[in-house]
């Protein structure tokens, strides 16, 4: 059989309800074993929306399958965002694993399924979190590349890193040991005084948010279109992850800030770190005076660190007390189920469909997160 006729045999279809089971296994036999995608069927349902519907419409969530017969062969995930472009309204689709399994490689179904994405409605496709040999494809297919999100880091204890560096190899022990001690921040805002105020809002005090968002934020930027009801839907009734949301009001009540973060547990030890997903502001004494309250937050959760992985400079600036990781000091761990002490970037990629090839700079004019794709999720 000639290669072309093979590759005929293969079609490209969304997934429906009916044909998670398949999926969940396809995850555990042939993407990652044991991954809570393959053992929670509601958390699939949620992360692709298939909680919501049973087939994706053009421009929504899902999962599209390259099948043959009853096989499958790969699957490529896409989380739906609705986004602004500079204040313009933009559909993007975000990949959420895209694999191909290895015995069915010859049949290029990993571009199968991109071409499949394509033509499903999306203004914008990209991903976050691509690995070497998916960032060498998108870099042929023309998208545009970040290699590393910036992350800004903060050691809150000393002792608490002394404690997890055991399960760190003990030929970078002594590197750690020797950068992190002398990198210990003390509390710097513990006696500071702020015309702005911080609370932790829950849904019902997200009313006000909209508007400071589309007049402020919004039309500055290309990013996830991060309205009250999308902090919502992410965050506060995010099936699995305890996120919270502060707001920053000024002297007059006016919100001012917002900064979204969850206490994240080191796997296999008892500690702790505070993971930021969302800090914006829109002056710098709203940005200290979130920058405190997320210092008391991590005194009192007893954390051993902080980070906050983000593409906008402007966001990493508002951080008080955090330092941006230069992709050569020892880096504190980003994952952490299972802990690991590897330098593991977040890459960050895109390509406008409509208009075709347009392209940003992203660390002035693009605002996205970790949180965005599937980076900042349970395993």
């Amino acid at each position: 059989m000639s290669s072309s006729a093979a590759n005929s045999e293969w079609s490209y279809v969304w997934a429906t309800r009916a044909d998670l089971a398949d999926v969940q296994q396809y995850i555990h036999t042939h993407w990652q074993p044991g991954h809570l995608l393959s053992r929670d069927m509601e958390f699939l349902k949620w992360q692709y929306q298939y909680d919501r519907r049973d087939t994706p419409e053009p421009g929504q969530s899902g999962i599209i399958l390259a099948k043959r017969g009853s096989t499958i062969g790969g699957m490529l995930g896409i989380i739906a965002n609705d986004c602004t472009d500079h204040g313009r309204a933009v559909t993007a689709g975000w990949y959420a694993i895209w694999s191909v399994a290895s015995e069915y490689r010859q049949f290029g179904l990993g571009l199968g399924l991109l071409e499949k994405a394509k033509q499903h409605g999306y203004q914008v496709v990209g991903t976050l979190g691509a690995n070497k040999l998916a960032m060498n494809m998108y870099r042929l297919l023309r998208y545009q590349l970040v290699p590393a999100m910036l992350r800004s880091v903060r050691l809150f204890s000393w002792p608490l890193l002394a404690e997890l560096l055991e399960s760190c190899k003990p030929e970078d022990k002594l590197r750690y040991q020797v950068y992190w001690h002398a990198r210990e921040k003390p509390p710097a805002f513990s006696s500071a005084d702020s015309s702005v105020s911080v609370q932790q809002a829950l849904a019902a005090d997200l009313q006000d948010w909209d508007e400071l968002w589309g007049t402020e934020f919004a039309p500055q930027l290309f990013s996830v279109d991060r309205t009250s009801a999308y902090l919502r839907a992410r965050y506060l009734d995010h099936p699995v992850f305890q996120y919270k949301v502060l707001l920053a009001r000024d002297a007059r009540g006016k919100l001012a800030g917002l900064c979204v973060y969850r206490i994240g547990e080191l796997q296999s030890t008892p500690l702790k770190m505070l993971r930021t997903v969302e800090f914006l502001a829109v002056d710098a004494d709203a940005y200290a005076a979130l920058s405190r309250q997320l210092e008391i937050v991590a005194a009192e959760d007893v954390c051993v660190y902080a980070d906050f992985n983000c593409t906008l400079r402007e966001a990493h600036a508002g951080l008080a007390g955090f330092q941006l990781d230069s992709g050569s000091d020892p880096v504190l761990p980003k994952r952490l189920s299972p802990v690991e002490f590897t330098k593991s970037a977040t890459s960050v990629v895109w390509n406008f469909l409509d208009p075709a090839g347009r392209s940003l700079d992203p660390e002035t004019e693009v605002y996205l997160t970790s949180a965005d794709g599937d980076q900042d999720r349970p395993n």
